[in-house]
């Protein structure tokens, strides 16, 4: 089993195609870690900033509006605001 590190991020990076903010708290295998802290993207996270990861991601996830697929069906489509030529 690989040996994985959680870092809280010191400038924004791409993890696996992903934009990973400046701020945010990630669990990546060991190398990588090691890796990111050389070149000063990121310092090891502590408790205080893994709870407060937890709590943003638990805030997010109230926040998202569920998908009805009914009221994408009656919304009214974009209307162009451009001039012809």
């Amino acid at each position: 089993m690989t040996k994985t590190a959680t870092v809280k991020l010191t400038a924004a990076i791409g993890v696996a195609g992903e934009l990973m903010k400046r701020g945010s708290v990630i669990t990546i295998p060991e190398s990588a870690a090691k890796d990111l802290l050389r070149r000063g993207k990121a310092e090891m996270a502590t408790a205080d900033d893994e709870a407060a990861e937890e709590l943003a991601d638990a805030s997010e996830e109230q926040a998202e509006p569920a998908t009805d697929e009914a009221a994408a069906d009656s919304a009214e489509p974009a209307k162009k605001t451009g001039k012809k030529k």
